[in-house]
């Protein structure tokens, strides 16, 4: 063995790595937010909304603050210097303020209109229930092409329509090559809003050090520097007197990727109690309170060649963003339209994109972060072009697939360094059996095939 090889750094590739948080996982030593509560902690809860677009009429908290065990009961107008939520939005969208806890207005089912302490968490819930809150009910929109029609009601009174921001992106000449075409296909496809479901919902504890003027927030995200960034920014402290902490996190899934209102909320709430304050979500209430994501429609328009050379790809995409952008949330539908060639050789494609406002939960990070819409997209249209065609729909992407020889290759906006697409599909075929498959559904009639190709973003 040569003096280099001894020295050189150890191979990685294809030896397995150990997991150094096994152990406490599998033996229940793991410490997650719910584990951290000690005997004094105090509870906290939020009274959330139950319509989906409101005017405040008022909050009567009288009821709930008398009650057995409940240190207080505080809505917006308790904190008249509250800010609003910070965003990392930076790409020309029209702002969208929300606030740790609603005013005036409710624009989502599970906004919070008030803040409860309590000694224990069913004392908190107790007095969550005894909460009023009278509203004047206005016109809901809960459908993106209901939202961006002339007449439709205005999700922010001073908005000439509901689109938050829109974003196109283009290269070659689409126009000239869907006129050219040998065959285009075109559709509108949906996909369904969803959320990430973590084992662990979200959680805070937060507690303020008088001694040394420092606040300490442990939390349940994927994002403790942004977590400490934003805390200051909103609670006016510097940085270095913010510290916070991640317990083991139960999941995220890109949902505990975003700042909340809760993280505000308790943080802004710790330097009046001299008690650590501890708030956990509930599974049903994570359905309100933390972001979904994914709910698009787009209208798509695929153009080829006689013999399955794709030359042309557009999407006309409208993003559900829901009531607010939050945080980093324009970014996926972003995603979305730059990744609308996916792996292929498509030298004239458009996407446009409109991010519109509806009553809804904000839409924001989930697994894939806004690619895996546009992967269904671009296969489901090169699926329906080799049905057009009588294609087999493996080899049109055989066909269509980037070539090595062609790397780097740029696409809409990324550059890929590498790939062997084609070797990859054939290889995938041969360990799916795919020839079986193929000779058992000439018999079973009722089953399908699937075949999709993706090039992830990184």
């Amino acid at each position: 063995m040569s003096e280099f090889s001894r020295h050189r750094a150890p191979r990685w590739v294809g030896k397995p790595l150990p997991r150094r948080e096994d152990p406490a996982l599998l033996v229940g030593a793991a410490r997650f937010i719910a584990d951290l509560a000690t005997p004094d902690t105090l509870r906290v809860g939020f009274v959330r909304a139950t319509v989906a677009h409101a005017d405040i009429l008022s909050i009567d908290t009288s009821a709930a603050a008398s009650m057995p065990g409940i240190e207080a009961v505080l809505t917006a107008a308790d904190f008249p210097d509250l800010r609003p939520q910070p965003s990392t939005h930076r790409l020309g969208t029209r702002p969208t303020p929300y606030y740790a806890l609603a005013a005036d207005r409710i624009r989502h089912v599970g906004e919070a209109v008030a803040v409860i302490v309590g000694i224990t968490e069913t004392a908190v819930a107790d007095a969550a229930e005894a909460v009023v809150v009278d509203y004047r009910d206005l016109d809901v929109v809960t459908d993106v092409l209901a939202a961006i029609a002339d007449d439709s009601p205005r999700i922010y009174d001073d908005w000439p329509d509901n689109i938050a921001g829109t974003f196109e992106v283009e290269m070659g000449d689409i126009d000239a090559a869907l006129e050219s075409a040998d065959v285009v296909v075109s559709a509108r496809l949906s996909i369904g809003r969803q959320t990430g479901a973590s084992i662990e919902p979200r959680g805070v504890l937060a507690q303020w050090d008088r001694h040394r003027a420092r606040l300490l927030v442990w939390t349940s995200t994927q994002s403790p520097n942004i977590v400490r960034d934003f805390i200051s920014e909103i609670t006016g402290l510097p940085e270095h007197r913010v510290q916070v902490k991640v317990p083991t996190v139960g999941g995220g899934f890109g949902t505990k990727f975003h700042y909340y209102c809760e993280e505000s909320m308790l943080a802004l709430l710790a330097s009046r109690f001299d008690r650590p304050l501890l708030w956990l979500e509930g599974r049903t209430e994570s359905f309100v309170a933390s972001v979904h994501a994914r709910e698009q429609t787009i209208d798509a328009s695929i153009a080829a060649d006689r013999d399955g050379t794709i030359i042309g790809m557009s999407a006309e995409v409208l993003a559900d963003m829901g009531a607010y952008l939050h945080m980093v949330s324009y970014g996926p539908a972003w995603l979305t339209s730059v990744m609308m060639t996916n792996a292929y050789v498509i030298p004239n494609a458009r996407a446009r994109l409109k991010a519109v406002v509806t009553n809804k939960v904000p839409s924001g990070s989930y697994r894939g972060w806004g690619q895996p819409q546009a992967n269904f997209v671009v296969e489901r249209m090169v699926d329906l072009l080799a049905a057009e065609l009588g294609t087999d729909r493996a080899e049109i992407r055989r066909r269509n697939f980037v070539p090595p020889d062609q790397f780097p290759y740029k696409s809409l906006f990324h550059t890929f360094d590498s790939g062997r697409y084609a070797e990859c599909l054939d290889r995938g075929l041969e360990l799916g059996r795919h020839d079986e498959w193929l000779a058992y559904q000439a018999q079973a009639r009722e089953n399908e095939i699937g075949r999709a190709s993706c090039r992830e973003r990184v």
